[in-house]
């Protein structure tokens, strides 16, 4: 029986087991694999409610932000309207106020105040339509938080609607999968399975098979894709700044939300952003450009004020250095200058630099001098030292009087240096200029656009501006304007390198124009050139009455020197003046710098009346140095010409045989008429003084200028000046007639100016005066002597010239020397005359080098375009001239040798000739020769001549020669040239007797 039951639960065993195998057998899945397929599902589960919280943002949440933007716009804007603006009547202002309504917005808020007053009611209308204007016309500021956070609600609603329609399958289908994680999960034990009937069995393997199918790679990637997408979404950071693809996303959702791109920068701007455009405008001006420019300036002046120093510290070694070592005797009283000299000392420069030293050495090596120095027998350590300081105070003494003088002919490093420096100065001032220009079109333009803008911002009148097109369009253009290119350009000035020009570079453009060189170094260092501040020889009462008048350049193209700008003042202060500068000195430009100031206190006629030899010249000038309109009275058309003048030009220019074409009415006043060589109407009884005075007795002021207003006798300067200052010239005649000049001087300082080359301009080159004395040949010497028996001064002055054969000429074969000498020195020469025959000798020798001739038949326009010519010409060129047209008016700074054919009868005739090249301007030596022929009458009128100039120098100069007969008439008459004639005919025969013999020519 036990065994019965024991077989039987055996077998049952058995039979479960294999039933059991049988079921496991047949299982789809195992229960790890159950439970990793349900894991895997339930996380996915988790991302897919993740996404599904990312996917609820709507547009709601940035409408809302939006319309708070708006809200508040809409506050601001008419809180920003006071009541007083509404044009509300003042008791009604009381009673809003005491109801504490002040603004509009007070009013759109609390209407119903309004109920029974009819100005209250009227406010409301007005506070409704300003906030519908508002409305219309306003959109929230981008930047305003309001905006910013919809601008984020945007981005976040845009993110999430592309997850949504992404994922919206996906979360769907999902919505089963819980159920099968459950199913799977709870019937994929082994017992639970085995106990489950066939029906459950085939529900789990479907819920299986689906958890498979919803957790396999693509899905699940898809998924976790899903996942990271909502994380981001979820995790977005208002205070976060978007990226520039996703604000722009952000912008296109709310444009298409609201029917408009509220972030638009195309779209209208409101009045906030345009008042803030106009009040920060000036902002960004960049005035700090000009300030670190001129700070720049500064330095650069500093620079140049050392370099100076540096100039006159070298000259004044140099000279110290070349003193005999006698001149110890003076500086050191006591010291054995022979025992210096016996040890090989014989000059300043060998104790500075060293005796015989084979080694280069810098000046005040002050032990290496003393030391030795005191090695000399004779020479103590104390007297050793006390040399070396004597030397030192010399130097440094000469060094702080000493002048700047600049020429190519000699290039010192320092002097180079100097010009490097003031060219970067004139680089930085160019910078300046520019800057400051483009600055004012700047202001200028944001002044124009700001009045176009600013009448429209009241908060109120702009709701019902009518123009406000013209307000957007020069808002538009004020943008522009602050962020353009010229503002930057401006900006870009300061921070601009300057570059150092080259040693070639600066003497190039110093010889080009000196004048501005001088002019700058003036202004920064006076007290390294001659001229001062004391009125250049002025009576000290009329100085200081001088010095304070002031006057405006506006309108000046060039820069006066100081003595120039005394000039005008003069001018200017006394009304009526004769300025007798010496030639070269800028007459014109003194009288084009008066007429300017005059034009700018009101004035607007000027004359000029001058020789037709300067015409054009004058015209150039007014044009090149100032803003002034300039026409030429000359010619077939000159009535023309002087009635268009008078009809709205400023300056009219005209020669003296032209003045009786001007014709003025009565009552027509001329600001200004200026006289050019003056001394051209000495003669009160010519035609042309006549003319001329009666145009100066119809202007308020009258100029005249000559640089020789005393040719011939003390009566015609008088004459002159009492046209001026009648009393003047009285007491001017009262001192000349008892021999006075330096009375004279002192009675004609009212009306009469003069400043000399050497007084004022100590930087000019040095004028190097040459007497080239010529032997004569023996067929020159028989034409001279037949010449001096005909009598004829004419025929006698071309002496050499007249040479029978001009290859015999001594002059002409002199001239020959001095061009070629010329050429190699890389100089031009300008050859004077007064005999048309000599002029075509000089033309005839020197073939296509020589330009001109300019004589007085040269017609006006010719001459300039000769000298641009001659200016334009190669070194070793000559430009040939009549002395009496050539001479006078004209600047040929290009030329720096100047050769005078034949002695002149009037010292003025020579210098003004000179006085064409060695002038302000002239960058090289001048080197001056006189053509000469020994044992001649040459040399009886170079005495005549000196005697002349020392009469003017007592009269018209500063310097004092007491006691001159100057009503003698200084002419040489007839009576001494024949006497002349019978002396030297009579030292000829008597040194060649066959003289006598020769016939004289045939008329």
């Amino acid at each position: 029986m036990d065994l019965s039951r024991r077989r039987a639960a055996r077998l049952t065993r058995l039979n479960l087991s294999a039933h059991l195998q049988e079921s496991v057998m047949a299982r789809p899945f195992s229960p790890s694999e159950a439970k990793a397929v349900v894991s895997k599902a339930q996380e996915l589960l988790g991302d897919i409610e993740v996404i599904s919280k990312a996917t609820i943002y709507g547009p709601d949440n940035f409408r809302n932000a939006i319309a708070q933007a708006k809200t508040d716009t809409l506050i601001k804007e008419l809180r920003r309207i006071k009541i007083a603006d509404l044009q509300t009547p003042a008791s009604t202002q009381k009673k809003l106020a005491d109801q504490k309504i002040k603004t509009a917005y007070d009013l759109y808020c609390r209407g119903e105040f309004a109920e029974d007053d009819q100005h209250v009611k009227k406010l409301v209308r007005v506070a409704n339509e300003c906030a519908d204007a508002i409305r219309k016309l306003y959109r929230p500021k981008p930047k305003s938080t309001h905006m910013r956070d919809a601008l984020f609600l945007a981005a976040r609603y845009y993110k999430s609607a592309l997850l949504a329609e992404l994922y919206e399958s996906a979360i769907r289908d999902a919505h089963d999968i819980p159920n099968a994680c459950g199913l799977v999960g709870q019937n994929s034990g082994g017992l639970r399975w085995l106990l489950l009937n066939a029906t459950d069995k085939q529900t789990t393997e479907a819920a299986y098979r689906r958890l498979v199918q919803f957790t396999d790679n693509s899905n699940s990637k898809f998924i976790k894709d899903g996942r990271l997408q909502a994380n981001s979404i979820l995790g977005m950071d208002p205070s976060i700044p978007l990226g520039p693809e996703t604000k722009q996303r952000a912008v296109r959702v709310i444009a298409e939300d609201a029917g408009e791109d509220l972030f638009s920068s195309d779209a209208k701007p409101n009045r906030n952003e345009i008042e803030a455009a106009v009040y920060g405008a000036e902002d960004k001006i960049p005035e700090r450009a000009i300030t670190k420019l001129e700070e720049k300036r500064r330095r650069s002046q500093n620079q140049i004020r050392k370099q100076v120093d540096k100039v006159r510290h070298a000259d004044a070694q140099r000279y110290v250095s070349e003193q005999s070592v006698d001149m110890l005797k003076d500086l050191v009283p006591g010291v054995r200058v022979k025992c210096l000299k016996d040890a090989g000392y014989t000059t300043l420069g060998k104790i500075m630099y060293g005796r015989l030293r084979g080694r280069e050495r810098q000046p005040w090596d002050n032990y290496d001098q003393r030391w030795e120095l005191s090695k000399i027998n004779g020479i103590s350590e104390n007297a050793a030292g006390r040399i070396v300081d004597a030397i030192e105070q010399q130097v440094d003494m000469l060094a702080k009087s000493g002048k700047i003088k600049l020429t190519p002919d000699n290039k010192k490093p320092e002097d180079t240096a100097l010009l490097q420096e003031v060219y970067k100065y004139f680089e930085l001032e160019d910078l300046l200029s520019e800057a400051k220009a483009a600055l004012a079109r700047i202001t200028e333009e944001l002044s124009e656009l700001q009045g176009q803008i600013l009448p429209a911002l009241d908060a109120y009148t702009w709701l019902f501006y009518k123009d406000r097109d013209t307000v957007y369009g020069a808002y538009e253009k004020l943008n522009d304007l602050i962020n353009g290119a010229e503002l930057e350009k401006v900006n870009g000035y300061a921070s601009q390198s300057l570059i150092e020009p080259d040693e070639k570079t600066v003497w190039k453009l110093f010889g080009a124009d000196p004048i501005r060189v001088y002019s700058l170094l003036e202004k920064l260092m006076p007290k390294a050139f001659s001229s001062t501040s004391n009125g250049y020889g002025l009576p000290e009462k009329l100085a200081n009455q001088i010095k304070t008048t002031s006057f405006d350049t506006t309108g000046l193209k060039c820069e006066l020197r100081t003595y120039q700008t005394w000039g005008v003042r003069y001018i200017l202060h006394q009304g009526n003046a004769l300025l007798g500068d010496e030639m070269g000195l800028g007459k014109t430009v003194q009288a084009i710098a008066v007429m300017t100031a005059l034009k700018n206190k009101g004035a607007k006629k000027f004359l000029v009346v001058c020789p037709a030899s300067v015409l054009e010249n004058w015209v150039r000038e007014v044009h090149k140095h100032s803003d002034l309109t300039c026409i030429k009275i000359h010619g077939p058309a000159k009535d023309l010409h002087a009635r268009t003048w008078l009809a709205g030009l400023d300056v009219g220019v005209t020669n003296y045989e032209s003045t009786s074409y001007i014709e003025l009415d009565p009552s027509v006043k001329l600001d200004l008429v200026v006289v050019d060589e003056a001394h051209y109407i000495k003669n009160p009884s010519a035609k042309r003084s006549i003319n001329t005075l009666n145009l100066c007795k119809q202007a308020k002021h009258v100029l005249f200028m000559s640089g020789t207003p005393l040719e011939n006798k003390v009566d015609e300067m008088i004459g002159l000046v009492s046209h001026l200052n009648k009393k003047a010239a009285r007491e001017a005649g009262k001192y000349a007639s008892r021999f006075s000049s330096a009375g004279f001087r002192d009675a004609l300082a009212p009306v009469y100016y003069r400043r000399k080359r050497e007084d004022v301009l100590s930087e000019l080159p040095d004028l190097i005066e040459n007497s080239e004395w010529c032997q004569m040949g023996s067929s020159e010497l028989q034409q001279y002597y037949l010449t001096l028996r005909m009598r004829n001064p004419m025929q006698i002055r071309r002496l050499s010239w007249n040479a029978p054969d001009p290859s015999d000429s001594s002059k002409l074969k002199r001239l020959r020397e001095i061009v070629a000498d010329a050429k190699d020195e890389n100089r031009k020469v300008l050859v004077f005359s007064f005999f048309h025959d000599t002029i075509d000798v000089v033309r005839s020798a020197f073939g296509s080098a020589c330009y001109g001739p300019i004589s007085g038949s040269t017609p006006l326009n010719k001459r300039q375009q000769i000298i641009d010519s001659f200016d334009a010409a190669p070194a070793g060129s000559v430009l040939v001239a009549q002395i009496q047209s050539g001479g006078t008016g004209l600047n040929i700074q290009s030329a720096s040798v100047v050769v005078l054919c034949e002695p002149q009868y009037k010292p003025s005739i020579e210098n003004q000739a000179i006085s064409r090249a060695y002038r302000m301007g002239q960058s090289r030596n001048v080197l001056v020769y006189r053509l000469l022929c020994k044992d001649t009458i040459d040399e009886r009128i170079m005495s005549i001549l000196e005697r002349k100039q020392g009469d003017f120098n007592a009269f018209a100069d500063k310097s004092a020669a007491a006691e001159a007969d100057m009503q003698n008439e200084l002419e040489v008459k007839q009576e001494q040239l024949n006497a002349m004639f019978d002396e030297e005919i009579k030292r000829l025969e008597s040194l060649m007797p066959s003289l006598a013999d020769l016939d004289l020519p045939e008329e």
